[in-house]
């Protein structure tokens, strides 16, 4: 099978170099990425979820009609209240959310101020609200392809260097 691919996946000219390692660079970068969204999910498996109250809900429309989101909450573990404003794994304070996510944070604002939170329970005073909780598998949906060809690639150059007459 890679000998049927190999023409159409080695690069012989100076734009099909410039090409591949184009691909290589944007590879080890979302491989990158991936591993630190990959990380920040994992450190906050084992925290808990807890109810919290949504203090402040501020929504900024920027120039290319993103809406980016900024929230302050308060939640109480084993009667101390703590306050927290971190937004998704990576620490962010500020995120960009989809319109469906907006509504529903405008509408626990109004309505109960109530939102589900993330805490340690090692250390209270860390929490997260998770804004988009699929984010690591949408990244690895993107990643997947990638990857393959990346393997693919691989395959190809020790083949080359095995049998460089090919």
């Amino acid at each position: 099978m890679i000998d049927e691919l190999e023409p159409y996946l080695w690069p012989k000219t100076l734009g099909g170099w410039s090409v591949f390692f184009v691909a290589v660079l944007l590879t080890i970068n979302l491989a990158k990425e991936i591993y630190f969204t990959a990380s920040g999910y994992f450190q906050i498996i084992p925290w808990k979820n807890q109810p919290a109250r949504l203090e402040k809900l501020s929504i900024e429309d920027r120039a290319n009609k993103s809406q980016f989101v900024r929230m302050e909450y308060s939640y109480e573990v084993n009667g101390i209240r703590f306050k927290g404003n971190r937004i998704d794994p990576d620490a962010q304070l500020v995120v960009q959310m989809t319109n469906k996510k907006i509504m529903e944070l405008k509408k626990a604002s109004e309505e109960s101020n109530s939102i589900e939170i993330r805490y340690d329970p090692k250390n209270p005073k860390n929490s997260v609200y998770l804004s988009t909780p699929n984010d690591f598998y949408f990244i690895s949906l993107i990643a997947i392809p990638i990857l393959i060809l990346s393997f693919l690639y691989i395959l190809i150059i020790f083949r080359k260097f095995r049998n460089p007459r090919k």
